[in-house]
């Protein structure tokens, strides 16, 4: 089981902490690879468009043809990207290699979570397991700025890929030896209708979002993305209403437990996503610090992200989900409010302390807001509980995959998980 738990839970960490780490590198990508911001934003986005838009999906595939394989078959593909990303001799060779990292992505992370879920059945052991699959997530998120500084400044932009290459090798390796194959032989078929609106719809109105900056919010082109894509989720709506076998259960949202906590990971993923790519951007070029200084000035995030996230699970259970949710989502508010006052003449004395109260609002948010998700899933049946959440300019999603309620729902190969 530790062994299990170690896997899904590193994976996991390398997938998060790509969303941040490149925003460390995005200076010295746009001096070498001669781009604008328009660029930048692709080489961000690219990858969290492709995850938005695959996510959901990859819990289904998991479910159907096999946790394990689809979580092996993901980390195969994300590191082989991640090569490429390293190798990119071009803004278009590193844009379609981070597009083959949102596909692997999207693949790895349900299929870790559905993994660790049905390892372990039990509601208490489950909720414990996940919240500490969330708290690596949160200091996935928190610590790629500064990973990302250190590895520019040492070795330039493409270190931040390369570094995934040992991870991944590793994940396959490990993977291949202990992890055991289980699967839904129950589940229903794959709802086509269902995967194709929900990654058309994601994906025209994430690419509005994207281009809206620099193509003008007026402009036939965005204002044409944002109308095909609501149109396209409000046929995905309809449709998931009226299948048999829908991806994505709507009654779920009707439990106020689980709309809350997917409407938080919503602020959270917009906020912790949104911040890392301005933070970069901020010291760097308006304060005029190196990439290595700005990746250090991130750490007040880190730090309290890392200190508090352990002890968010004892606050929960001591004073309840929703009290410490609220205030994690008021002092993540309160301290990008107080960010919002900072300039270019600001001191860093009158900064860090406002990213520290970001952190551990952050905290208190992201680690809580993921067991609610899991266990307010109906029991017996693999629930693609998505929680949507927004990276800059680009929406994502975290599926959670639900054990079955009974063994005879289950098959696992001989191979034992230790």
């Amino acid at each position: 089981m530790k062994a299990l738990l170690t896997l899904t839970c590193a994976g996991q960490f390398m997938v998060l902490l790509d969303n941040t780490i490149v925003g460390a590198a995005l200076p010295d990508m746009q001096q070498r690879l001669h781009t604008g911001l328009t660029g930048l934003q692709w080489i961000v986005d690219a990858y969290v468009l492709l995850v938005a838009m695959l996510l959901l999906s990859g819990g289904v595939f998991a479910d159907r043809f096999g946790r394990r394989r689809v979580f092996l078959a993901g980390v195969v593909v994300f590191t082989a990207a991640s090569v490429v990303c390293s190798l990119a001799p071009s803004i278009g060779w590193l844009i379609a290699g981070r597009v083959l990292q949102g596909v692997g992505a999207a693949a790895l992370s349900p299929a870790s979570l559905a993994l660790l879920a049905a390892a372990y059945p039990a509601p208490r052991e489950r909720v414990r397991a996940i919240g500490l699959w969330a708290g690596f997530s949160g200091i996935g998120l928190a610590a790629g700025p500064l990973a990302g500084g250190i590895l520019v400044e040492s070795f330039g932009w493409p270190a931040i890929f390369l570094v995934n290459v040992p991870i991944g090798a590793v994940l396959l390796l490990a993977g291949l030896r202990v992890l055991g194959e289980s699967r839904n032989p129950s589940a229903p078929p794959i709802d086509v209708p269902g995967t194709v609106l929900s990654a058309a719809g994601v994906g025209a109105v994430t690419y509005g979002l994207i281009e809206g900056g620099s193509r003008g919010w007026t402009s036939p082109v965005i204002l044409g993305s944002f109308a095909a894509g609501l149109v396209l989720l409000a046929a995905f709506v309809v449709v998931e209403g009226r299948v048999s076998t829908p991806m994505l259960p709507l009654r779920l949202f009707r439990q106020r437990l689980f709309t809350v906590s997917n409407t938080a990971m919503v602020v959270v993923g917009f906020a912790l996503m949104g911040s890392s790519f301005f933070f970069s951007q901020f010291f760097v070029y308006v304060q005029g610090t190196s990439i290595l200084v700005a990746g250090l000035q991130t750490l007040p995030v880190s730090l309290a992200m890392v200190i508090v996230s352990p002890y968010a699970g004892r606050f929960a259970a001591r004073y309840g989900f929703r009290v410490v949710v609220s205030i994690g989502l008021a002092l993540a508010g309160l301290g990008l409010l107080a960010l919002g006052f900072v300039h270019a003449d600001t001191g860093y004395g009158n900064v860090w302390w406002r990213l520290a109260v970001v952190g551990i609002g952050f905290a208190l948010t992201s680690r809580r807001a993921a067991s609610p998700r899991a266990s307010a899933a109906p029991p017996g049946r693999s629930a693609r509980c998505s929680a949507w959440r927004c990276s800059g300019r680009s929406f994502t999603r975290v599926s959670l995959a639900e054990p079955p309620s009974s063994p005879a729902s289950t098959t696992l190969s001989s191979r034992r998980v230790p």
